[in-house]
């Protein structure tokens, strides 16, 4: 149970189900705490993660491959990388998963050249390294915009290891040339992929095309991704999104229109923060949380607060959510970080999760809050980790 509802993004109700079991006094297994850590990490609970950490050490778990690459998974999605490297560290005879989930961890906080040299590490300590590892290794590359070092690890794959590339190995490459506006050879490799229906690698395109405003080619993404899977909300999205960017509201309405004909409902928005051991959780416009009063007065104080700085910080403009309406309405990690900043003392680090994307207009905000409250942000949300410090963010090239 606890396994199932960590999996499908039901991180309260695994924690939950975890703690009537330790009320049972049933003794958990390693798989156990794998489980409920993954439940931590989706939601960002670093405080009940240290305290199954601790009870991993008593049970004397900690030194199990599996309990330590749920450890160091928990720690770096939670935004402290430096208690994942202590967990690795600490591991006797890391596995391949350890090595792979730690390069991953590298990449998640956009620190390529420590990505690296983890993977040479691994190779040096001789695990060969297969095509997940290769996965982790792009990955981090994507995420510190490195297309050269990228175009080098891709060939190696086939030419230095004798693997081939799988699927996720192309998409990332996709993913990679879209983010450096390598547009024309972005959607080369993907119609030279050698796997039928990639969706994936489409709408990884038209993502990067929303991201740069490059029009003509979304649009050709966006059909090859309809046609490929109709009802997946996705691309619809995004597409709605590059009409808008582009000024063409009346486009856009019609892809809602084609999103809502196709019934392709997309997911709905959630934001997660822990206090004092309790998570809360948010979506889009939230108006049922117990101190909802203080948390909208907290988003107008710093909306107010980020104005009359001056122009050298992004503005806090309203969020809009494009369901039926396009009505203003407060972000749910913009709410999250409000309740937040009235929850803990001055100084402390922020911590929230996100089971999507952030969007440009929240990341925007979340980097003009870090700077006019002094506090340091840190936002995991489903690609990557964002630590917002001083009005910058450690995803440099992202946005």
């Amino acid at each position: 149970m606890i396994s199932g509802y960590a999996q499908n993004g039901l991180g309260q109700e695994a924690l939950q189900f975890f703690k009537e079991m330790q009320r049972m006094d049933i003794e958990p297994t390693p798989y156990t705490i794998t489980a409920v850590l993954k439940a931590c990490s989706a939601v960002s609970a670093l405080g009940q993660g240290r305290q199954i950490h601790m009870h991993a050490v008593h049970k004397g778990l900690e030194f199990e491959n599996i309990v330590g690459s749920a450890l160091i998974d928990m720690y770096a999605r939670c935004g402290s990388l430096e208690d994942a490297c202590s967990v690795f560290d600490g591991l006797q005879s890391p596995d391949i998963v350890c090595w792979g989930t730690m390069i991953t961890s590298f990449a998640q906080h956009n620190d390529y050249e420590s990505a690296v040299r983890c993977f040479q590490d691994m190779e040096k300590h001789g695990h060969f390294p297969n095509a997940v590892i290769f996965t982790c290794l792009l990955t981090a590359c994507c995420h510190a915009n490195r297309v050269q070092e990228g175009c080098q690890h891709f060939r190696s794959i086939r030419e230095h290891y004798g693997l081939l590339p799988t699927s996720e190995h192309y998409c990332s490459m996709v993913e990679l040339l879209g983010h450096g506006c390598f547009f024309d050879e972005a959607e080369d490799l993907i119609e030279s992929i050698p796997f039928e229906s990639n969706i994936v690698g489409w709408i990884s395109l038209l993502a990067s095309c929303r991201r740069h405003g490059y029009l003509e080619l979304g649009k050709r993404c966006f059909q090859h991704a309809v046609r490929i899977s109709p009802g997946y909300s996705t691309e619809y999205r995004l597409m709605e999104s590059l009409y808008d960017d582009a000024g063409l509201s009346d486009y856009a309405d019609q892809i809602e229109e084609l999103r809502i004909s196709a019934n392709a409902w997309k997911k709905p928005a959630k934001a997660f923060i822990e206090i004092d051991n309790n998570v809360h959780g948010f979506i889009v416009g939230d108006k049922t949380h117990p101190h909802n009063h203080d948390i909208y007065t907290k988003v107008d104080e710093l909306s107010n607060k980020i104005k009359n700085v001056g122009d050298d910080l992004p503005k806090m403009e309203p969020a809009r959510e494009k369901e039926n309406t396009r009505n203003p309405m407060i972000h749910s990690e913009k709410l999250a970080i409000a309740f937040g900043l009235i929850s803990t003392p001055e100084g402390s680090t922020i911590r929230v999760s996100k089971n999507l994307r952030v969007c440009s207009d929240c990341h925007s905000a979340a980097k003009a809050i870090s700077k006019v409250e002094r506090r340091d942000i840190i936002i995991t949300d489903a690609y990557q980790i964002h630590h917002f410090h001083d009005g910058e963010c450690s995803c440099v090239n992202s946005w």
